[in-house]
């Protein structure tokens, strides 16, 4: 039945970008005609989310542990609109970009960046130029950083059980973002890739049953990806 559903959802968006050609105007990449703007649907992950992961060293990692785990095995599970982002103004000061600026990841354009860290922990930077950082609790919380408007949105929030391991961006208008949530039944842990595309404020959510060979993997990349900051 879950299949069934997913199917007729994606179905359903595919049906809805389809206009007849001759009636709409043309769109410029980086802006939007008539406030239509559409996002390709990937039932598996695209090659450029793939390959976002092979340049930052993820994939890497991942083989060292484990030359069986396989992007491959992430498909799309769910697909939803969110209208509206928990936000909040956005006022940094030297000390907040002392600390976690080596950590955040920014747009092309350096308008927007995405806050993995500062809300799960505290991250110091000491006078020697070493970092020390402090878990701030059982949650976790990603958020998207617009310094134009100066103002933080949450994308991402998981409760005990899930966290972010990783985010970056695969274009100036999609961001895609790895972990692990808490699954269905409540008990377990399942890997996941979110990919958001901002212009449609549209979420992709990607899973893996392959879970022996992902979810080690997931819970161990932040240390790789912090491997600078010592984490107590």
């Amino acid at each position: 039945m879950r299949n069934f559903y997913l199917k007729w959802l994606v179905m359903m968006m595919v049906l809805g970008s389809c206009k007849d050609q001759s009636q709409e105007k043309p769109v410029v990449p980086g802006t939007v005609a008539d406030s239509v703007v559409t996002e390709k649907v990937d039932t598996v992950l695209s090659g450029e989310t793939i390959r976002y992961f092979e340049n930052n060293g993820f994939t890497t990692f991942a083989k060292t542990k484990n030359p069986k785990f396989s992007w491959n095995s992430f498909h799309l599970v769910n697909v939803w609109k969110e209208d509206t982002l928990y936000t909040t103004p956005f006022q940094a000061n030297a000390e907040y970009f002392q600390s976690y600026g080596q950590f955040i990841k920014y747009s092309s354009d350096s308008t927007m960046f995405i806050d993995l860290d500062s809300y799960n922990i505290r991250i110091t930077k000491l006078n020697d130029g070493t970092y020390s950082g402090e878990e701030l609790g059982p949650d976790t919380e990603v958020s998207l950083i617009d310094l134009q408007d100066n103002l933080k949105k949450r994308l991402i929030f998981l409760g005990p059980g899930g966290d972010i391991q990783d985010g970056g961006w695969l274009d100036s208008q999609t961001i895609v973002l790895a972990g692990i949530q808490e699954g269905s039944d409540g008990s377990s842990s399942v890997p996941v890739i979110f990919k958001y595309h901002i212009p449609t404020r549209t979420f992709f959510l990607y899973e893996t049953q392959d879970t022996l060979n992902a979810t080690a993997i997931m819970r161990a990349w932040r240390n790789q990806r912090l491997k600078n900051v010592a984490i107590r």
